[in-house]
């Protein structure tokens, strides 16, 4: 019986293990364009939103933390994601260049990255970040 209860014991924690989230921030795409930043990283968000594997970690703007220390109050302690998602967003014309990293916060090691060209246009921008959100998911699970 002992055995048994060893052996459940042991299964449940590797499964606790197995299923534990990776936390991921997501930060502000770097790009000239604000709209183009913001429908980016919203829709990034949505996707890994979605995900069972990943755990969003939101971090304050820098205008919250200016903000805070302003006003007297004190700034918090965030938790701190294992992973920082890297956006950068190259426009030229009618056409982006998405590219999109995960790096490991403690070792600052590109662990997955993806890019993408599309046309500039909300809907088009949209699907492009879908595709990458997709593939950054994907090649995570492996």
């Amino acid at each position: 019986m002992k055995k048994l209860f060893l052996i459940l014991a042991v299964a449940l924690s590797l499964t606790a293990v197995a299923q534990e989230k990776k936390t991921i921030t997501i930060q502000q795409p770097n790009c000239k364009s604000t709209m183009v930043a913001k429908l980016v990283y919203g829709t990034l968000t949505r996707e890994f939103l979605k995900s069972e594997e990943w755990q969003l970690i939101a971090r304050p703007s820098d205008e919250d933390i200016k903000r805070s220390i302003q006003a007297g109050e004190p700034v918090g302690d965030m938790p701190k994601a294992q992973y920082v998602l890297v956006t950068e967003i190259l426009e030229d014309e009618d056409i982006c260049f998405v590219e999109c990293k995960i790096i490991d916060t403690e070792t600052a090691v590109v662990v997955n990255s993806a890019m993408e060209m599309t046309e500039q246009s909300p809907k088009s921008i949209q699907e492009t970040c879908v595709s990458l959100a997709k593939q950054l998911l994907k090649e995570q699970k492996q």
